[in-house]
């Protein structure tokens, strides 16, 4: 089942992470999409590195949310309740503007 957007919690220096939520029906989800990951994307659209994380997140929270929701229906168990997206989940391919590219050979949050 896809996921639903729910808030953008922030940058997290000590995690080099941009926190969201999304919810599954009434569960909170906790998402993170590394700093790497956002610069990638940044650099896609922008031909630069992203300076302003949360607003390199809302510009790209559709697909960021595509692929949050795509990895937790991957990976989800009863227990889930983190999904951490790396700069290997975007595609090293140019961008179209409606897809959702990510890799399916992601680990675990709880794993690693």
């Amino acid at each position: 089942m896809p996921l639903t957007r729910g808030e953008a919690v922030g940058y997290d220096a000590d995690l080099m992470a941009f926190g969201f939520t999304m919810k599954n029906g009434q569960q909170i989800v906790q998402c993170q999409i590394s700093r790497a990951a956002l610069v990638d994307l940044a650099g896609r659209s922008t031909g630069g590195a992203a300076r302003d994380l949360p607003a390199q997140f809302e510009a790209h929270r559709e697909l960021i949310e595509a692929i949050a929701s795509a990895e937790f229906d991957r990976i989800s168990t009863e227990e889930t309740r983190l999904v951490r997206i790396f700069a290997k989940h975007i595609s090293s391919h140019p961008r179209k503007s409606n897809d959702a590219y990510y890799d399916t050979d992601v680990a675990n949050a709880s794993g690693g």
